[in-house]
This record gives structure tokens, sequence and C-alpha cells, in this order.
């Protein structure tokens, strides 16, 4: 998956290793996940692109790496704030659904769940953990009609915890689902697909925006990203995206925040686009 992005990644000059992920997450072995790097005696600045990880996991890889004076860029501390949801909620809260969560092991307090949802009223609300949700599965284990409806929320909420397994992360959020301009529906899961913009944003300013979905007719301007600057200008972070979509009444919104290194580059955006903005970036 990450081929094109290494290959990208050489055609401008970057030096580039490989990481063992399984042996990261899978075994808990920062050492053996990037035992084929060399030590440098020089500090060397680095940048992971790569599938994601608990920030348990990241925190090991970053001292890892650190040992061999390779120093990623986005300290542990900066990865939890875009990373997980409700660590950046009060940052974005003006530009973003109206949210809600609570620690979750896997088995929730319901009484405090139902208290929780209490302020959506009657509202439709969706689901996810602190970092990513089942969209794909929208009907079973995304999408609450209403956060009124005990029933539909137990069964939503014990599908979700059922997909997620071993992965959940942190617990359960619940966001107030708002209407964006349509793009339709995915052809397999029927999740909507609105008009939603990824920004990745480094060391404070944009870098690349993207079309987040492949396909349909994407009318009108991309958001103005004026709008956002206030905002975006607070989260520390060298290196982040911000997903924007565009709702019923015009407003763009800022869906979330994620971290830049395992943010997944949309099909819009090939590898050498965003090798190349960031060669000029740097260069600049």
């Amino acid at each position: 998956m990450y081929e094109s992005e290494a290959s990208a990644a050489r055609h401008h000059a970057f030096g580039v290793g490989l990481v063992d992920h399984e042996a990261l997450v899978g075994d808990n072995d920062a050492e053996a996940a990037i035992s084929s790097n060399d030590s440098f005696a020089e500090p060397q600045k680095a940048l992971y692109r790569g599938w994601m990880m608990p920030t348990r996991a990241y925190a090991s890889f970053y001292e890892a790496l650190k040992r061999k004076n390779i120093h990623l860029i986005t300290s542990p501390q900066a990865y939890e704030l875009c990373h997980h949801l409700p660590s950046s909620y009060e940052l974005i809260e003006e530009l973003t659904p109206e949210t809600v969560w609570l620690g979750c092991d896997g088995k929730p307090d319901w009484e405090e769940l139902f208290a929780r949802l209490a302020q959506f009223g009657d509202s439709s609300v969706v689901l996810k953990d602190f970092v990513k949700s089942q969209k794909h599965y929208w009907e079973e284990a995304c999408f609450i009609p209403q956060a009124s409806d005990k029933d539909v929320v137990k069964k939503v909420v014990q599908r979700f915890l059922e997909l997620q397994g071993e992965d959940l992360a942190g617990g359960l959020v619940f966001r107030l689902f708002e209407e964006y301009k349509s793009l339709g529906k995915h052809e397999l899961s029927g999740m909507p697909l609105s008009i939603e913009y990824r920004l990745f944003v480094l060391q404070g300013r944009p870098l690349l925006l993207c079309p987040y979905w492949d396909g349909g007719e994407y009318a009108g301007e991309p958001p103005e990203l004026s709008v956002f600057e206030d905002v975006l200008s607070k989260i520390e972070n060298p290196f982040y995206t911000a997903d924007m979509a565009l709702r019923e009444d015009d407003e763009w919104r800022l869906v979330e925040l994620g971290d830049g290194q395992v943010a997944g580059l949309p099909e819009s955006c090939s590898a050498a686009d965003f090798y190349l903005a960031l060669s000029k970036f740097l260069l600049d």
C-alpha cells in the first residue's frame, strides 16, 4: 500500500527507512520494528508515513528511533492531540459537530451513556471511538437516527463494539449528525458521501488540499481556508490533517483532525503530488 509513497519520496531525494508494523503493534517490539534502520552520528529529522498505531505504540516507536538519532518531528503528545478526537475537541469545538464521549473498555456503563446522550434529545448522532468509526457499516454500527431511542442506541453500540474488538481506541464518541451537501451514497455500504476535502498542514501552513472522495461532482469552490485559520493555528502538531465538509446551509465545517503521518492520501491526490508538495515546502 505504501510502495508508491516510498518510490515518490526517493524520487524527491528523501531518505527512506522501513518499519515492521506487525512487530511494532502486534508484538509491542519497537526495537525489532526499526532494526533495519541505521543509527546516525548526527541528529536526523524524520517523518513517518504508514498505518495507524495506538498512542502507546507510537511513544515506544518515537523513543526507539531517538536512540538511533532519528527524531520524528511529531512528539507522542502531538500525535495523540490529533489522533484522539477528545484530545482536540476543545480546540475545534466552534467549527465541528457537537460531541460527547465516555471511556469504555468494551463494556459500557449504559446509565452513564444514556445520560451523556440526553443532550442530543431526539436528534440523530453518529458513533465512533476516539480514532475511527465503522462508517462502512453505516446502518448497523455507525448511524443512530434518534439519540433518545435507547433500544436502537444499544443495538448500534453493541454491533460497533463487536466490529472494533481489540482495536477499540479509548472509548465511545457520539457526534451530532449534520446534513452535508451530498455526493450520493457509497455503492456497497450505503454510507452518505458528502462534499468533503482533506487538508494537510505542515508547520502551521497548508501543504495540500484534496477532494476526499473519488467520484461524484464536486460543484462549487473548495473551502476558503481563512475560515479555519484561527482554529488551525492553535493545533500544536507539526504535521496534521483537517477534514472539511460543506453543510447544507453552505457553511464549511471542520469534521475532524488527524495526525498527518497516519492519514491516508485521498484517491484524488497521488503520492507524486504529495511528495512534490512536501519537497517544495521544505525547500521553500
